[in-house]
């Protein structure tokens, strides 16, 4: 006989634990395409005391259940939080993945001294705000 406790297992051929997380919607572009939940500001980001505590707590229980947390960030611009790059090095430092939209906008410094601490990166190219498309590239 199966017994109920068993029934609801969840078992995962996966390792990891996923978060996506919108973290707020600021943005430095305004595309007309974009829809203002992408850049109207109308979400506030958490305190930086905050965050750290979700994360550590998502960290902790992740290494419980023997799974690795991948945070995925979105929602405006994150690099422009302005605690972004700790809380990336935070998260890499608790042994945790991070990946993350962005347009790619930040200086090149920026992503020299933060490319470690991501494990990914999708640059969403906006045609009407680019400048020059070389610094893109």
């Amino acid at each position: 006989m199966v017994k109920i406790k068993e029934l609801f297992k969840i078992k995962s051929k996966c390792d990891l634990f996923l978060i996506n997380w919108a973290l707020m919607n600021n943005c430095n572009y305004k595309c007309s395409y974009c829809h203002p939940d992408l850049n109207s500001g109308s979400i506030k980001a958490l305190s930086y005391e905050v965050v750290v505590n979700f994360v550590e707590n998502i960290s902790s229980d992740a290494k419980k259940l023997g799974l690795t947390p991948y945070f995925e960030f979105g929602g405006g611009e994150v690099t422009l939080l302005r605690y972004f790059s700790k809380l990336i090095q935070l998260i890499h430092e608790n042994g945790g993945l991070v990946c993350i939209v962005s347009n790619g906008s930040k200086s090149l410094s920026w992503w020299r001294e933060n490319a470690e601490y991501l494990n990914g990166v999708s640059l969403s190219y906006h045609v009407n705000d680019i400048k020059d498309e070389k610094s893109f590239y």
